[in-house]
């Protein structure tokens, strides 16, 4: 079920919540997988090529998929026949354009372009859509793997080895206990 005018607001937030909770979970475990393979003392820069790295990442994510969904987007948009060369012209460079060619036109005329408009817009987020589930089901397969090749699990009953210098100068029972087993 589409979204209708009166609950897109719910629906977006709905959706920005789910999209947080995700990106929120990975992006802190990632973070923390990071600053965590370092040494203490190169934390901070471990942490700095993190943040940098996931920014590269969305913005590289955002141009790649955008230029992706735009240029299907031109590719299927499909004018009506009665629609003007100079109004169909401008309607395939973006929807933005398709929205402002169709104020300018009679209503019958501007229907139609926005229903062609809207129809290519759906299909480019569409494409956009199964190249992220692509991405992502490529992501997990690799992710598969190398956590299998590393042997990434610890026996029942054993405790993981601490780096000593993790632990340095601390005191008191949580110390103690990361350091000793039982």
């Amino acid at each position: 079920m589409l979204p209708s005018r009166t609950n897109a607001p719910a629906s977006a937030a709905a959706g920005f919540v789910i999209i947080f909770i995700g990106v929120g979970t990975f992006g802190s475990l990632g973070t923390n997988m990071v600053v965590g393979s370092v040494p203490p003392e190169r934390g901070g820069s471990a942490a700095a090529l993190s943040s940098i790295s996931g920014d590269l990442g969305n913005a590289l994510g955002v141009a790649t998929l955008g230029s992706l969904g735009a240029a299907v987007y031109r590719d299927t948009l499909a004018p009506p026949a009665s629609t003007p060369a100079e109004a169909a012209d401008a309607a395939g460079a973006s929807m933005e354009d398709a929205v402002t060619a169709a104020g300018g036109l009679p209503a019958e005329a501007a229907e139609a372009l926005m229903a062609a408009a809207k129809a290519a817009y759906t299909n480019g987020l569409n494409t956009i859509g199964i190249a992220c589930a692509v991405i992502t089901a490529v992501s997990a397969v690799i992710s598969l793997t190398m956590l299998r090749k590393r042997g990434g699990t610890v026996p029942s009953g054993e405790v993981p080895q601490q780096r000593e210098n993790q632990h340095e100068g601390s005191t008191g029972a949580a110390a103690d206990s990361l350091s000793t087993p039982g």
